[in-house]
């Protein structure tokens, strides 16, 4: 709750922002929305249902069906120079919780000639990559549905201020600032918990649950003393054996006390920091330059990294909890941008340098290198990408503890994409098939989706079918999880 308050807070501060009406100074607005920026009030609302059937090996047959609802409500106000946006996103199994995440957007922007300045709650994207994205730093992800949802939806808003500095038309210069730190946003129940979750999470729990069992059966054993020797009145000690019986015949006690307790420790196990913290405070700047030919991008971040750290010797010491926190790290980028004999290509890369300088430290994660390419044209209506990432791990040699948060992973971490989209009858009926591949443990995803659109209904096939077992790959430790998915919305 204390959560929800404060990024409410931020959100009702961007919209004053954006709400009041400085005099006209005729900037152009529509940096931040897709098209021309028209004055006045608009809203959009959506409703969607989503059901998902997750198919079994054997024979295709339905063991896994998940059905939900979503509604948004997106409202925006513009005037010449100030604009407002307000977006709302209800999910019927999301907002239990996350009740946070209703506020999808709330921000407010005042703007003049050549600079505007923006606050509230944001998304905004850094980089060039198309899906395989490595400058993308400012915003946490949702990872609980792993790749199915569309990566806008997969960001999480974040409280943040935002100056844009525009000199000349082809110089750009942004600064982002947050006193927010949340980290991206791991399953740690259901079919989309990583493996490294769901080891970490069933080492804990079969630990606590010896610790508690033997305790118990301990308890048991005394009780059991003391009940023989107050039957004989204390004056005869009873046998081993007969101790041993007497605790035998409570073993399902014993057992379900130990799996209740070990329960009630495990709703708590997982401890996150507190996120509105001065000292957690992030910083950037990004400059782009654009030319006829080329476009640059580079930029600095001083944040943090979104994955969690932790150290399972303390967990004792805490009261038997984990308490995750995030490696600060210097982030610096760049990216290119250019069209060649009627290919687009872009590209980025990124340097992301944490404290472990020397990669020997097992409770922070090592410094790495990574970079992105793609390129994508379009032929007769069909619209092609290729895209590749990968991401090189720093001083490898050195990760040689037990207890590393790193031990299992590979000094190379590649990801391929290719995608091939196309719409047909003047857009209304949309194809869509992209193969992800891993290149470590030779892993990969067919992701299709087909939707058909008859005015302001809009209905969509999609699955996800995982091929591989390596439980190790990045996309084959889901093998199990071949879904299909069909969602129907209603724009009014």
């Amino acid at each position: 709750m204390k959560r929800f308050c404060n990024i409410l807070f931020f959100g009702l501060v961007g919209l004053s922002l954006g709400a009041q009406q400085p005099p006209p100074l005729g900037f152009d607005l529509s940096t931040e929305s897709s098209g021309s920026i028209e004055k006045g009030f608009r809203q959009q609302s959506e409703i969607w249902l989503d059901a998902r059937g997750l198919l079994a090996e054997s024979d295709l047959w339905d063991r896994h069906l998940e059905a939900r609802a979503e509604a948004r409500w997106n409202i925006e106000w513009s005037s010449q120079a100030a604009q407002a946006r307000l977006k709302l996103r209800l999910d019927s199994v999301d907002i239990a919780e996350h009740p946070e995440r209703l506020l999808e957007e709330a921000w407010g922007r005042w703007s003049a000639e050549g600079w505007s300045l923006q606050a509230g709650l944001l998304k905004p994207v850094w980089g060039r990559a198309d899906a395989l994205r490595v400058l993308d730093v400012l915003n946490p992800v949702d990872r609980r549905n792993f790749v199915l949802d569309p990566l806008l939806d997969q960001k999480i808003s974040q409280p943040m201020l935002r100056l844009v500095l525009e000199p000349h038309p082809v110089l750009r210069f942004e600064t982002v600032w947050t006193p927010w730190l949340e980290g991206d946003r791991i399953a740690t129940e259901g079919i989309w918990t990583p493996r490294q979750m769901r080891d970490l999470l069933a080492g804990a729990d079969s630990q606590f649950y010896q610790q508690y069992r033997t305790a118990i059966e301990a308890q048991a054993y005394a009780s059991a003393y003391a009940f023989f020797m107050a039957a004989t009145g204390g004056n005869h000690t009873p046998s081993v054996s007969q101790a041993q019986a007497k605790v035998a015949s409570q073993q399902q006690e014993i057992a379900n006390q130990a799996r209740k307790e070990t329960d009630a420790t495990m709703a708590r196990f997982l401890a996150y920091p507190d996120q509105l913290r001065w000292e957690n405070s992030q910083i950037g700047v990004r400059l782009n330059l654009t030319s006829p030919a080329v476009d640059f991008g580079f930029q600095y971040w001083y944040g943090f990294l979104r994955l969690p750290s932790y150290d399972l010797a303390t967990v004792a010491a805490n009261g038997n909890r984990l308490i995750f926190s995030y490696d600060r790290v210097h982030h610096l980028g760049l990216d290119v941008a250019t069209t060649l004999l009627g290919f687009g290509i872009r590209a980025e890369a990124a340097l992301d340098a944490t404290s472990d300088l020397e990669g020997d430290n097992p409770r922070i994660h090592n410094p790495s290198l990574a970079w992105s390419l793609g390129i994508d044209r379009e032929v007769a209506g069909l619209r092609w990408m290729l895209e590749g990432r990968q991401r090189l791990l720093l001083f490898f040699d050195n990760i040689t503890k037990s207890t590393d948060l790193e031990k299992d992973s590979n000094r190379t971490e590649t990801l391929g994409l290719l995608r091939l989209q196309q719409g047909l009858f003047q857009d209304t009926l949309n194809w869509e098939l992209a193969v992800l591949y891993g290149f470590e443990e030779v892993n990969a995803a067919v992701l299709p989706k087909i939707s058909k659109s008859f005015d302001d209904l809009e209905v969509e096939l999609s699955g996800f079918f995982a091929l591989g077992r390596d439980d190790r790959g990045l996309l084959s430790q889901f093998y199990e999880n071949r879904l299909v998915r069909l969602r129907v919305g209603y724009r009014f």
